[in-house]
């Protein structure tokens, strides 16, 4: 609320003065109050009286302590300009000195918080790295331990891996060289299993009979083939047993002669004798064989894994177009047609050359 001048009953703007006994507010200079102290923000001067307090107490005589009229208008604008301008000079005057006391005591206070900063901060700064850092480093050293063990662990790995390594390495060599001993042992035995029967042949196609004679039937082959042949000449004949037990067909017969080349001569004879009868071939009609006419085929007499490898090379000529497959002293031959080389059947790797 607005403050009223007790002795002009004006609006107070500035220059306020409180009486500290009957509490009323006047103009500074309607009461003609002048003091050097500065007025607390409640602007009540201590230990002074205004003149309405003062001509209560009696001095009625003393026309200083009665209060000031109002000026006219003439003299209360001019006071107020006055009044405005020590107004302004004060406020400025208030503001340098307060601007200095402050200035002073901001620097003051600026240089306490750098030297406190400057005391204090790397201390601070310390704990808090000391603490943030701790668990970190704990966690660093128990990661380098880890580190170290796994290291430790990965060269014992390596070290008996390259053991294993070396060991395998070995190993694979003897296995190599088993290998090649055991194949070199393997064809030893076929070709010497194949030599055993190079004076053989075999027959097949040829009913069985209980009442058969096989001796009988060799004669009777050789002469339709036109071969002389002596039974002094056949060591031994006999069936043999079948490697495939469900198979219907006859059992095979082998003779044995007194040569590979008496064998060789009577297998030439028969070719000669299929070649110059094309629809007649050799046949169980033909020697005598009584039951159903089926052909008759005779061939050296192979070993188990020639045979094997005879039948194996059929079936690759069958899928790759070859006309010819035969056999000569127990080897097996190919070859795709007229105009190309023959090709020698050793093993199943040979196979891979028929193309």
């Amino acid at each position: 609320m607005p403050f009223i001048c007790g002795g002009c009953n004006e609006e107070i703007k500035r220059q306020r003065v409180k009486c500290p006994k009957c509490k009323k507010d006047f103009h500074q200079l309607c009461v003609n109050f002048q003091s050097n102290k500065v007025l607390p923000t409640t602007k009540i001067a201590e230990g002074w009286s205004c003149p309405d307090c003062i001509a209560k107490l009696g001095h009625k005589g003393d026309n200083s302590s009665t209060p000031l009229k109002p000026p006219s208008d003439n003299n209360k604008k001019q006071n107020e300009s006055d009044e405005d301008d020590t107004d302004q000079g004060e406020i400025l005057e208030n503001y340098r000195k307060e601007a200095v006391v402050g200035g002073t005591a901001r620097d003051t206070l600026k240089d306490e918080i750098i030297a406190a900063l400057r005391s204090e901060l790397p201390l601070i700064i310390q704990n808090v790295l000391k603490s943030h850092l701790s668990p970190i480093s704990n966690q660093l050293e128990k990661l380098q331990n880890s580190v170290t063990f796994l290291s430790e662990r990965y060269e014992e790995f390596y070290q008996k891996l390259e053991g294993l390594s070396a060991k395998y390495r070995l190993h694979e060599e003897e296995y190599s060289v088993t290998r090649k001993n055991v194949q070199k042992l393997t064809d030893q035995i076929s070709d010497l299993e194949q030599r055993l029967r190079e004076s053989n042949l075999e027959i097949n196609g040829i009913t069985e009979s209980k009442s058969e004679n096989l001796l009988s039937v060799i004669k009777q082959i050789a002469d339709v083939s036109s071969y002389a042949l002596d039974n002094r000449d056949i060591l031994s004949v006999t069936r043999v047993a079948k490697y495939n037990k469900d198979n219907k067909k006859p059992r095979s017969i082998v003779v044995k002669l007194r040569s590979p080349r008496q064998r060789d001569e009577f297998i030439s004879a028969i070719h000669r004798y299929n070649k110059s009868h094309p629809n007649d071939r050799l046949n169980t009609g033909l020697i005598g064989v009584p039951g159903e006419t089926t052909a008759v085929y005779v061939s050296e007499h192979l070993s188990p894994a020639n045979k094997a490898l005879h039948a194996a090379a059929r079936l690759k000529a069958k899928e790759k177009l070859f006309k010819y497959v035969w056999v000569r002293n127990g080897r097996i031959y190919t070859r795709k047609d007229e105009n190309t080389r023959y090709i020698s059947i050793k093993n199943i790797q040979s196979l891979e050359l028929m193309k």
